[in-house]
């Protein structure tokens, strides 16, 4: 049937998620109209093909690894279990700032309070508290009609107009951490917003002067550095706490060397706030290796 939904979908260039799934009337529409020339402002290379920006290319680059994201204000965030289950909530945010359920051909539903239960997957008395923090801190709200819907001033999916002091979180990798984990290990992942103000822009390194654009004037968090401001009394329960983490089968904070110094490193898979190709794909690799 010509208005039946397809497989083929249009989706949102700069995070890859799912706009919406086309039936195949409106796919024979696109084909009879498509054309391949050039659009007004392509350019060409000295080999005529067509020039593609760098920013498309990250933004190519990110869709295709890591997948969809939503922008975090992180400065106006604690860390603690609740604000971690709220950055998980917030992977099911759809581009109005709703929480919806379901990403298949058109079956996604915006959530009611009673939906929260579910997702969260606590026991009751654990999803009341949640629900009761994340209300009580202006987190989430219901409209009119009882759907839920988080601060787009703290967490927002689409174009940011104020990108000062925000960090892309994605999707995927928050799920697989709060889905794999124990809701008494919640705390400990909640720390990974409290490493986000030291994490540099350019190297996700943990630093003193995370806007610091040279390699070699990084300062650098020491591990003893970073278990006290992680309120550690002792270097090893940190790492036990930290160290051990993996998502997508790699090390969510690793040690490794850059520039002759050795640095404590977060995987770009979980949040990244620089915006160069080049700089995120050298990062991403470096948790491949290792």
């Amino acid at each position: 049937m010509m208005n039946e939904l397809t497989n083929y979908s249009i989706f949102n260039e700069n995070t890859g998620e799912i706009i919406q799934y086309l039936t195949m009337e409106e796919i024979e529409y696109l084909k009879s109209n498509y054309t391949s020339a050039p659009k007004g402002n392509s350019k060409l290379n000295d080999r005529g093909e067509e020039f593609i920006p760098n920013n498309d290319l990250f933004k190519q680059f990110i869709k295709e690894e890591l997948g969809g994201f939503y922008f975090n204000y992180y400065n106006k965030l604690e860390s603690n279990q609740f604000t971690f289950r709220f950055l998980y909530l917030c992977t099911f945010e759809n581009f109005k700032g709703y929480l919806e359920l379901g990403n298949a051909k058109a079956e996604g539903r915006l959530c009611v309070k009673k939906d929260l239960f579910e997702i969260l997957n606590l026991s009751s008395k654990d999803c009341y508290r949640t629900i009761e923090y994340l209300e009580e801190n202006n987190l989430i709200h219901y409209d009119k009609q009882g759907y839920v819907k988080v601060n787009t001033d703290v967490c927002v999916k689409g174009e940011v107009k104020n990108k000062k002091e925000v960090v892309r979180m994605f999707d995927k990798a928050i799920k697989e951490l709060y889905e794999n984990s124990l809701p008494k290990e919640h705390k400990k992942l909640g720390l990974l917003i409290k490493l986000l103000p030291l994490v540099n822009y350019k190297t996700n390194v943990i630093c003193k002067n995370p806007k610091e654009d040279i390699v070699e004037l990084i300062e650098k968090y020491t591990m003893q550095e970073l278990s006290e401001y992680l309120g550690y009394s002792r270097v090893d329960s940190m790492k036990r706490a930290l160290m051990g983490l993996t998502v997508n089968n790699e090390k969510v904070i690793m040690q490794s060397k850059i520039g002759g110094k050795e640095f404590i490193v977060v995987n770009p898979r979980i949040y990244y706030k620089g915006n160069k190709l080049n700089e995120m794909q050298g990062i991403v690799n470096l948790f491949k290796l290792n």
